[in-house]
């Protein structure tokens, strides 16, 4: 789908491995759903409530999270649902420095979302270069 073409995003619920009271979520490993949030941000969606599903044995005291992982809100369980009072902050966008290459190569949107960046980076140097060659020409 375009990128021209996503609607704007209330919630997101994501599927975990474990989670923990804190709102600290382990996926699979492969950091898709973190990619596919941080993707909605880059595009203008703002933070929106983050929820998991899993059975009280998932619910776990810690492990270690990374500052691309996603922070819950809503954890709901069989028996309960968890809201977390102070979720941590969720990412702002994507992270081009920490992207793989092969992320790239695999999810077409994510080279469209980093092509339009550069367009827009370079019509921005060149915005600003015009202006500095405007100033120049009106000083006396």
């Amino acid at each position: 789908m375009p990128l021209a073409k996503l609607a704007r995003v209330d919630a997101v619920v994501m599927g975990s491995v474990a989670v923990t009271r804190e709102g600290r979520r382990l996926g699979k490993g492969h950091g898709y759903a973190d990619l596919e949030y941080a993707l909605l941000r880059e595009l203008g969606n703002p933070a929106v409530p983050l929820a998991t599903t899993v059975h009280r044995l998932q619910v776990v005291e810690g492990f270690p999270v990374e500052a691309h992982d996603t922070p819950l809100k809503l954890i709901a369980t069989p028996d309960e649902l968890i809201e977390v009072q102070r979720p941590g902050r969720a990412p702002r966008g994507i992270d081009w420095k920490r992207l793989p290459r092969e992320a790239l190569e695999e999810m077409p949107v994510l080279r469209e979302l980093k092509a339009r960046r550069g367009a827009a980076s370079r019509a921005s140097r060149g915005g600003k270069a015009r202006s500095r060659v405007r100033a120049r020409r009106s000083s006396p």
